[in-house]
């Protein structure tokens, strides 16, 4: 079974052993998991995680909706030998401006664990 949150097991001062499951903490797992690095609040509007091809905004909930879990299971259920994903889209945008969910694990496997490479600016981009 999938963790929901990343955590991590911390000894307190009077030695007792609890998880930490902050949202610092979770920003932290997430940029390691893609081999950036968490940039912490500084007193800019930037990203949570410095990458050098995703800009990765993290956000840590205590829980997601079950909706969410379910249509993600249901992807996973008929998903035989593919990656499955849930497409999430607002009535009146583009199809092209739909979120595509993906799990973690699928998607650090989909990109060849984290060979990342730099993409070029397209022709006529700032």
């Amino acid at each position: 079974m999938r963790d929901s949150y990343p955590s991590l097991l911390v000894s307190g001062n009077s030695g007792d052993i609890f998880i930490m499951t902050t949202w610092k903490h979770c920003e932290r797992m997430i940029a390691k998991l893609l081999g950036g690095e968490r940039t912490g609040c500084n007193g800019e509007s930037r990203r949570d995680v410095e990458h050098p091809r995703w800009s990765v905004e993290v956000k840590h909930r205590k829980s997601l909706p079950e909706w969410l879990h379910s249509a993600m299971k249901q992807a996973e259920i008929e998903a035989e030998h593919r990656v499955p994903i849930v497409v999430l889209h607002e009535k009146n945008l583009t199809y092209e401006k739909s979120y595509v969910i993906i799990r973690m694990d699928d998607f650090i496997t989909e990109t060849e664990g984290g060979d990342w490479e730099i993409p070029t600016k397209k022709e006529g981009t700032d």
